[in-house]
């Protein structure tokens, strides 16, 4: 029987759901704001954006109040670790879209996990301060206004076409989507992990090891 390795403890995995959900309803309720057709199916614009600014709430302050409740030793060192980047890493940018058989010493998340949790909080931070200033619009210059409404646009579309392509990678590409385990059940095959992120890998079994002793 192949080895079960855990790779997401409850706090990790509440954290990524709730801002995953909340991102999801921001997604929908935005677009519907945005794009004229949508409103229209909806019709209650006002609910919209109640709708819109409840989720903004939860999307920024959920993650944070459940790490801060949970396991937030395990968030941070998850932070930490998005900011460590070695050679394999670059290793792993250099192979992109080419086949190869070599197995890369990665940590316990690739180059391209780093660069999308990057993204994910530099776009959230944004997200979040332009949407104050939309939502507050009258307390700002009008030059701002404007700007904070271009950015949080295009913000939408950039962040959609990222979880597009978080979607496919976790949960539909042959050789990626065993990640979508770690995030449903705390846990990923022992083949998979030794294969995708060796080094996190044997780090795993020397601490399973030591347990057990």
């Amino acid at each position: 029987m192949e080895t079960k390795i855990p790779r997401f403890n409850r706090t990790q995995r509440i954290v990524h759901w709730l801002h995953s959900l909340s991102f999801l309803v921001l997604l929908g309720t935005g677009l519907s704001l945005y794009l004229p057709s949508l409103a229209s199916i909806v019709g209650n614009r006002l609910l919209l954006r109640q709708l819109h600014i409840e989720a903004a709430i939860i999307f920024t302050f959920g993650p944070i109040l459940c790490a801060r409740l949970g396991n937030w030793r395990a968030i941070k060192e998850d932070i930490i670790e998005t900011d460590i980047w070695d050679k394999a890493d670059f290793q792993w940018l250099r192979r992109l879209g080419r086949k190869s058989n070599r197995v890369l010493e990665t940590g316990r998340f690739n180059a391209g996990q780093k660069l999308n949790t990057i993204f994910t909080l530099v776009a959230g931070l944004l997200f979040t301060i332009s949407g104050i200033i939309i939502w507050q619009s009258p307390r700002f210059p009008q030059w701002l206004s404007e700007n904070a409404v271009f950015l949080h646009d295009w913000l939408t579309w950039l962040a959609f076409a990222a979880w597009l392509g978080h979607i496919y990678f976790s949960a539909f590409h042959p050789s990626t989507r065993e990640s979508l385990r770690g995030m449903t059940l705390g846990w990923v095959k022992g083949g998979w992990a030794e294969k995708h992120h060796r080094r996190w890998y044997i780090e795993i079994l020397s601490r399973m090891s030591d347990l057990r002793k």
